[in-house]
């Protein structure tokens, strides 16, 4: 299950738009060129980005190419949007809460047990801090205190910086999934399967920061291949969550492009970079339907 932590992590940290906290302004400015590419027709431009759902606020990104299409486009396309925290609140407790359950720790193999209540200590968490929660939301929060030390913030992420750019701009936001969905993904695992979910993650955290600093700056370089080889191997670990996570999801974001290529406009998609690289991606599924996309940058 090498990589697979960093992997979901990185693609789809579902709560990453409505983490806490703000990052203090970077002393240091370094221009990142992450890819981008277009598919077009006669009347139809749409551009893909992938993005990178938290980031160090170094990272200058949002100009050249980027901003241009951006600024041309009519609509932005995103995953999701997060609603108001009393709604996440709602669908967390009902998607992610497990009142009554065993202790998460007790539930652990010894080692990554004494692991969990070390991460748990570090981020002044109390001990039962997760415990009312599934697994799968206690992996999800530990890679996010991950990130956090890191000095990476969802406010900071492309994600976030374009839906609010979007909206400065009025510019028509849609998203391809909703917040609830996106959580459905990790709750309609099994219990077996989020306790191994959470187990590897653990044991995965003494590589976490190397693997943080190799997928981020592959993607400030644009490097997919890198980026894409790093986040998918580890998925395919678990054959039904990358089905779940990305095949199913390339496979429905590609049809929602072929279908918007019917009606005129220019139109900016912004989705997780891992679905935008592989034998998988978006791209290879929009060409097996006829339709080419071309790199920008």
């Amino acid at each position: 299950m090498k990589r697979l932590f960093v992997a979901v992590s990185l693609m789809l940290l579902l709560f990453a738009p409505a983490a806490q906290g703000r990052q203090a302004p970077a002393a240091e400015s370094v221009q990142a060129t992450p890819a981008l590419w277009v598919v077009k027709d006669a009347d139809t431009t749409l551009y893909l980005f992938g993005t990178i759902h938290l980031l160090d606020p170094k990272y200058r990104w949002f100009d050249g190419p980027i901003r241009s299409a951006f600024e041309s486009a009519d609509e932005l396309v995103v995953e999701t949007r997060t609603p108001s925290p009393d709604k996440v609140q709602a669908i967390v407790a009902r998607l992610a809460g497990a009142p009554g359950a065993k202790p998460l720790a007790e539930r652990l193999p010894a080692k990554q047990a004494a692991r969990y209540r070390r991460e748990l200590a570090d981020a002044g968490l109390a001990a039962d801090a997760l415990d009312r929660y599934q697994p799968w939301f206690a992996a999800v929060t530990i890679s996010m205190l991950q990130y956090g030390k890191a000095g990476m913030s969802a406010e900071r992420g492309a994600d976030t910086t374009l839906i609010a750019a979007a909206t400065a701009a009025d510019k028509t936001i849609v998203p391809l999934e909703t917040f609830e969905q996106q959580l459905g993904f990790f709750s309609a695992m099994s219990e077996t399967e989020q306790l191994q979910f959470l187990a590897f993650s653990l044991d995965e955290l003494a590589r976490t920061p190397d693997m943080i600093g190799t997928l981020t700056r592959a993607w400030t370089r644009g490097d997919v291949r890198t980026l894409t080889r790093v986040m998918n191997k580890g998925m395919r670990a678990m054959p039904l969550l990358a089905k779940r996570l990305l095949d199913d999801r390339n496979a429905r974001w590609a049809d929602w492009i072929a279908d918007r290529l019917t009606r005129p406009g220019t139109v900016f998609v912004a989705v997780g970079a891992g679905h935008l690289g592989g034998d998988a991606s978006v791209q290879v599924v929009l060409a097996k339907k006829g339709i080419v996309s071309t790199r920008l940058q």
